[in-house]
């Protein structure tokens, strides 16, 4: 039972100092967002229905996803 103890104590310890040692070195954020007003997301998502669509050249674009489409192998 002691040597579980210490056990557990050399984890809390270690996860105590690896949490400390990501929030010094910037790994570990912790941000603040702040509520938008129902006029902010009114002119946001007027913006977005206004603003033009790019088309994205076929040749560019990455594989469907499995089951969309008519390459799938399962509907043969």
């Amino acid at each position: 039972m002691k040597n579980q103890q210490k056990i557990a104590m050399y984890i809390a310890i270690g996860a105590l100092a690896a949490l400390v040692l990501l929030f010094l070195t910037g790994r570990l954020r912790t941000e603040r967002y702040e509520a938008a007003t129902e006029q902010e997301l009114l002119d946001f998502l007027e913006e977005v229905e206004t603003s033009p669509t790019e088309e994205v050249p076929e040749d560019m674009m990455g594989p469907a996803p499995m089951g969309e489409g008519d390459d799938s192998d399962d509907e043969q």
